[in-house]
C-alpha cells in the first residue's frame, strides 16, 4: 500500500520511472530502456528478431530493493504467467501492457530477477 504508482496512464497520478527489459528466450540476451515520468506508460525500443519476455522493474519500498511487473497478455492481470512476445524482422510491436506487479499480487508466477548490470532509474 506504500508503493508509488508505476507506469500510470498519462493524466493520472504522477508515476515513477521504471526500466523495461526484453529477455530473449532463444539466446539469453536482454535489452533495456528507462522510461520517464512523461509519456507513461509508453516506451519504444528496437530489439533483434526473436521471442521475448517483457518485464519492468521499479524502485522498491522499505527493505525491498525493487519491484517487478510482467507482460502477461491480460489486463488486469495478477499473478499470471508471462506471455512471450515474438518480434519478426523489421516488425513493430505495439500495445505491450506491463500490468502484473509482484507487490500487488499473491502467487508464485515466475519473474526473472533484475540483472545486476541494469540500473534502476
Amino acid at each position: 500500500s506504500t508503493a508509488p504508482p508505476y507506469m500510470n496512464d498519462p493524466g493520472k497520478a504522477e508515476s515513477m520511472p521504471v526500466v523495461v527489459v526484453f529477455f530473449n528466450l532463444e539466446d539469453g540476451t536482454y535489452w533495456w530502456i528507462h522510461t520517464s515520468l512523461t509519456g507513461h506508460p509508453y516506451f519504444k525500443m528496437t530489439v533483434p528478431p526473436g521471442s521475448y519476455q517483457v518485464l519492468a522493474y521499479g524502485q522498491g519500498v522499505g527493505d525491498v530493493p525493487y519491484v517487478s511487473a510482467g507482460h502477461t497478455g491480460q489486463n488486469p492481470s495478477c499473478g499470471q504467467a508471462l506471455q512471450s512476445v515474438v518480434v519478426e524482422p523489421n516488425a513493430e510491436i505495439e500495445n505491450i501492457i506491463i500490468a502484473d506487479w509482484n507487490w500487488m499480487c499473491s502467487g508464485d508466477a515466475y519473474r526473472p530477477e533484475k540483472p545486476a548490470d541494469i540500473p534502476l532509474p
